[in-house]
């Protein structure tokens, strides 16, 4: 239950509101026993009169002013316990679950990139529409039920104890029974509750491949694999809810079981007692009633701790988001050396990085994992500051590698990198990102207007934006919309929309990953007129497979894995 316990900790308000909210649950359980004594009083007193009783004929309680004034005002308080303990509850509960949705995201987002090549798309999906909403929902009610039952139970036990003990003793043997099926089910529960989620992450998995993969499936004749994935998916998936809605039923039938032996075996001994009259015939009511509650009330106990457990598979699976390392905890193979290299050296004695300048790689070897082979091994490079430099290289050969490199995205096994004499690892890595204007092979726009995607800042003339596009050959006005990803632009278009954005930019170090990749001849021409007059002055970094596109550079550098780099011009 560690998780669970963990979760709860996590809702602020409802746990700085815990003792208002035990108080409210604690009286909403005892004021309906009040109650049902009041009515018996005032049926002793007459409706219409008052009189004054010892509360359940206990000797050491307090003598009770009873009137038909004082029944209302039981009635009342009831209700307004009863609502006031299950608002604050939820709504505290609710409230606070969005602090821990902030912390997964920040989790998630604060991890190496290299991380989500080990996990499919549709198990992130499935934690954040499946596990999270399922935890934020299902466990807090849960919890709340559970302390319900539980203050339900130990305040009508209360009851019963203090009026005769020995039905107590009838609880011992049922709680052992109570406590083993609670063991035995909620962790049948668990597991079943973990194979669902596996299987909602599968499922979600084989509708993203397709829709992002439909085209080729179609091409290649086998949309019929396709719908035979997604109707497997399906079909586990519903095995898996089968399952657990099987478990639920028997944990039902179990909990109305126990509860009901007890609620017999309490019959049983209140019948005797009567007969012997050693309980009163008013006092029998209120017990009858009380066990008649009490009956229900095992039940429900029952059943919240058992579904407690399921909800423990949703929060080990959430908190696994929260739990991911951070990007510098993972980024290289042994622990820093230097307090230059450790983010508290830092925070004692910050270094600016420079926004432009020589950048140096130093006999660096890094991995996209710890677990995988070298992608560049002990790279010893140097690309001059305010020089065009193209990269090229075979398939593999580390081209993009090095970008990620520069990007601090891979796994670290030994030595450096410095962009103007100081040591990209001396700052944290979204200090080391802001230097960079990147232009992707494959864009990706966040959905919003052109004027967006150009300046994010906001800070730019409106006259230097549509400057830029005209500069770029794209005839898109500032406030057209563009679409989740840039879906209503070609590739093409989304390129050239990056490279705007970097002419806007002041940044004077451009990272271009095959600028013209997707673009016609006279597109391509209109680029590279740009690198060579409006980029001029500034350091550029260009991945290049077409001859045409690295003519005009002030540098070429093949990259050869494993062996390296050589500089051909």
């Amino acid at each position: 239950m560690k998780g669970l316990l963990r979760f709860f900790f996590t809702l602020r308000a409802l746990v700085w509101a815990l003792p208002l909210v035990l108080a409210c649950i604690l009286a909403a359980c005892f004021l309906p026993q009040l109650f049902l004594w009041y009515i018996g009083e005032i049926s002793r007193c007459g409706v219409f009169s008052s009189c004054r009783a010892t509360a359940l004929g206990l000797s050491w309680a307090p003598a009770l002013l009873v009137s038909p004034l004082g029944l209302v005002v039981v009635v009342g308080a009831a209700i307004a316990f009863r609502v006031a303990a299950w608002a604050l509850f939820e709504i505290l509960g609710q409230l606070s679950s969005r602090h821990l949705a902030r912390k997964m995201i920040q989790g998630l987002a604060g991890t190496r990139v290299t991380w989500f090549d080990t996990q499919g798309s549709g198990a992130v999906l499935s934690r954040f529409s499946h596990d999270f909403p399922g935890l934020k929902e299902m466990g807090v009610i849960r919890l709340g039920d559970s302390l319900n039952a539980l203050f339900e139970v130990l305040c009508l036990s209360s009851l019963i104890l203090f009026v005769d003990a020995r039905p107590f003793f009838i609880v011992i043997p049922l709680l052992v029974t109570f406590l083993f099926l609670v063991a035995k089910l909620g962790g049948r529960l668990e597991g079943a509750k973990s194979r669902e989620s596996l299987a909602m992450g599968s499922f979600l998995q084989k509708a993203t491949d397709m829709f992002d993969g439909a085209w080729t499936f179609l091409v290649y004749g086998k949309a019929d694999l396709l719908r035979v994935r997604l109707c497997r998916a399906t079909e586990s998936l519903v095995q898996a809810n089968v399952e657990l809605a099987s478990l639920a039923a028997r944990g039902r039938l179990l909990a109305e079981a126990v509860s009901s032996a007890y609620g017999f075996l309490f019959l049983v001994f209140v019948a005797w007692a009567m007969a012997q009259g050693k309980i009163e015939v008013g006092l029998a009511a209120v017990l009858l009633t009380t066990v008649f509650r009490l009956q229900p009330a095992f039940s429900w106990l029952f059943w919240a701790a058992a579904n407690l457990r399921e909800s423990e598979a949703a929060a080990q699976r959430v908190f696994e988001l929260v739990d991911l390392p951070p990007e510098e905890a993972q980024e290289r193979v042994s622990p820093v050396s230097s307090p230059q290299d450790s983010l508290q050296g830092l925070l004692k004695s910050p270094v600016a990085l420079p926004r432009e300048g020589d950048i140096v790689f130093a006999a660096y070897s890094a991995s996209y994992r710890p677990d995988s082979p070298l992608v560049l091994h002990s790279v010893s490079l140097r690309f001059e500051g305010g020089r065009r430099t193209g990269l090229i290289g075979r398939t593999g050969a580390g081209k993009s590698s090095v970008f990620q490199a520069l990007m601090r995205m891979l796994h670290v096994t030994q030595g450096d990198i410095l962009l103007g004499g100081v040591s990209l690892f001396s700052v944290p890595p979204e200090h080391v990102r802001s230097v960079f204007c990147v232009v992707p092979q494959q864009p990706y726009l966040f959905a919003g207007t052109v004027r967006e995607a150009l300046d994010l800042p906001g800070v730019a003339r409106e006259n230097d934006l549509r400057a830029a596009l005209a500069e770029v050959g794209l005839p898109l006005a500032l406030d057209e919309p563009l679409r989740e990803g840039g879906s209503n632009l070609s590739v093409g278009e989304r390129q050239l929309l990056c490279l705007a954005r970097a002419l806007v930019s002041d940044k004077r170090i451009l990272l271009l990953d095959e600028p013209t990749s997707s673009v016609d001849v006279e597109t391509d021409a209109r680029i590279q007129g740009l690198l060579a007059s409006t980029f001029r002055g500034r350091t550029v970094l260009t991945i290049a497979h077409r001859k045409e596109t690295w003519e005009g550079f002030d540098a070429i550098v093949e990259l050869q894995a494993p062996e390296g780099a050589v500089i051909l011009k």
